[in-house]
């Protein structure tokens, strides 16, 4: 393709460009290049930094805050809508089972019963630690009760909130057994 042709489709005096030569194009192009063409948006690192400095601006400025939101609301709207529905769920529940149980008992369970919390998906599952990194961390712990932790972690799939509750009367050391159960 020659300068003028280039400057053709650049300027908009053509409007149709043939689909060989989009092709060949995106060929030499980055996915978040052509991520940033499709979209019309540019793609940059942000650290928090960046990101606060952004916030801070669109507090002060109310354009830049309407665009913002805006572009929030567009992209990740439906994202801010099944955590805070999971929220509140969250926070009726617990308002039914400390407050309303209290006063009856059989209303409460009803109203608990009533409604589910909104399942929300998770795209980011960390990789499995291999065995040898998990040897490489053991060897460089120094505390006797974090590694203790962390050999239960390992070989109980156990999440550290339970490890942590576990009370004596639930290990049997001879049996090598941990007997997990609900406390209320």
């Amino acid at each position: 393709m020659n300068r003028s042709k280039l400057n053709r489709y650049v300027n908009g005096k053509i409007q149709r460009i043939p689909d060989e030569v989009i092709e060949k194009r995106a060929e030499l192009l980055t996915i978040e290049e052509l991520s940033d063409i499709i979209h019309g948006l540019r793609t940059v690192v942000v650290d928090p930094t960046i990101a606060l400095s952004v916030i801070i601006k669109a507090v002060r400025d109310k354009g830049l805050r309407n665009f913002f939101i805006n572009l929030i609301w567009q992209y990740l709207g439906d994202y801010m809508k099944s955590a805070s529905n999971k929220h509140y769920a969250m926070a009726l529940k617990l308002f039914i089972k400390e407050i309303i149980k209290s006063k009856n008992s059989r209303v409460a369970k009803e109203l608990y019963d009533s409604f589910k919390l909104p399942k929300r998906k998770f795209n980011y599952k960390p990789p499995p630690l291999s065995l040898d990194t998990l040897k490489k961390i053991f060897k460089n712990i120094d505390d006797l009760r974090a590694k203790a932790l962390l050999l239960i972690l390992a070989d109980t799939g156990l999440r550290v909130g339970e490890v942590l509750s576990l009370k004596i009367d639930q290990i049997d050391i001879e049996h090598r057994i941990i007997k997990i159960m609900k406390r209320e």
